[in-house]
């Protein structure tokens, strides 16, 4: 028993089984992005325009932007 204790002592530790490690998650796709933003635009416009208020000049032409981008093609 003293032997084995003493040959377990001096064995390195075996690696700990760990699951595969998974790549961190990185960027959306860019149209990916591009689409949830023109989503987001879209519904703030039609709740502004229900609201009776002006719609910003600014989400305007990114809305214009970015359904230029995919329809230029």
């Amino acid at each position: 028993m003293f032997v084995e204790m003493e040959i377990m002592r001096k064995m390195p530790e075996a690696p700990e089984k760990h699951e595969a490690e998974k790549p961190p998650l990185g960027l959306k796709p860019r149209y990916v992005h591009d689409m949830e933003r023109f989503v987001e635009i879209a519904d703030a416009i039609h709740q502004y325009l229900a609201s009776g208020k002006s719609i910003p000049d600014e989400w305007v032409e990114e809305l214009s932007d970015i359904a230029w981008a995919y329809t230029a093609n």
